[in-house]
């Protein structure tokens, strides 16, 4: 609410201004007049410029209040700015609350953010982990058919050996 709406409500009273203005003026028949009387003249013109003047310095618009009403205006606005600034302390405390609530957030997402980049470091680890079995496996695998290869070969050779004693010639050729 503001306070020129409470105010509006207040009685105004406009006073209506009438400038008045005075006029000196002598023909050139007057001329051999009473220096008395000019004197007179000259002091009624300047009253009536005195008289103008005040009359430009009043306010157009007046508003009168009693007293009371004073007074209950002024306490409806001590009244507001103790609303006002109970309203600004509730509003700081809350800032103070929510600008340490926010140092705590902006550590634990630093904290996050570490975690984060460790898992990620983690991650890519797994992952070589996991590609380096595959391939031990395939080793291992190629290992073993090489045993049973060389183990078939050697096979061969014993009976090509065996049969050749029973022949008493044998041709082993090297590589």
């Amino acid at each position: 609410r503001t306070h020129q709406a409470k105010f509006s409500t207040l009685k105004k009273s406009y006073k209506k201004e009438k400038k008045v203005g005075m006029k000196a003026t002598w023909s050139d028949s007057d001329s051999d007049s009473d220096p008395e009387e000019t004197k007179e003249t000259a002091n009624l013109c300047f009253m009536a410029m005195q008289e103008s003047d005040e009359v430009k310095s009043k306010p157009k618009e007046e508003i009168e209040l009693t007293i009371n009403e004073m007074y209950d205006a002024i306490l409806e606005l001590h009244n507001d700015l103790l609303d006002i600034t109970k309203r600004h302390k509730e509003l700081k405390k809350k800032l103070v609350i929510l600008s340490k609530e926010n140092n705590i957030l902006k550590i634990e997402n630093e904290k996050l953010m570490a975690q984060n980049v460790n898992l990620k470091k983690e991650s890519q680890e797994s992952s070589l982990v996991d590609i380096l079995k595959k391939e031990n496996n395939d080793l291992r695998r190629m290992n073993c058919d090489l045993h049973k290869n060389f183990l078939i070969s050697l096979k061969l050779v014993r009976n090509h050996k065996n049969s050749c004693q029973a022949k008493d010639v044998c041709f082993i050729k090297r590589t």
